[in-house]
């Protein structure tokens, strides 16, 4: 804030200071800041469309051939499982262990713990 300070009553023989203050008769419309300059657009980046197919050819390559797998017409049948041998019927649900399977099983005996 534009202040002058006076001194106190008693503290001298000045005299009060008075400053002409001038007013402005007129307000000024506020003027708008000045715009910046335009900033200019960067040039268009370079086609590349040459350079893509490799890729989409390495992209669609793996799925032409899987398709072609799957709608291959097949001239081979596949070999049907032969029926287990067994000396005796067993019944639906049941297996046989040879004897190697025998022998990798462990059985390991049942103990109590307290726990």
């Amino acid at each position: 804030m534009n202040v002058i300070h006076q001194p106190r009553a008693g503290q001298g023989d000045t005299e009060p200071v008075v400053a002409p203050v001038t007013l402005p008769l007129k307000r000024e419309a506020p003027t708008a800041p000045a715009a910046p300059p335009p900033i200019p657009e960067p040039p268009a980046p370079a086609r590349r469309g040459r350079r893509r197919w490799p890729f989409l050819v390495a992209a669609l390559l793996p799925v032409a051939g899987a398709g072609a797998y799957f709608a291959w017409p097949r001239t081979q049948a596949v070999p049907a499982a032969e029926p287990a041998t067994s000396a005796e019927a067993m019944a639906p649900g049941e297996f046989h262990l040879s004897d190697a399977e025998m022998r990798a099983l462990r059985i390991e005996p049942v103990a109590l713990h307290d726990f």
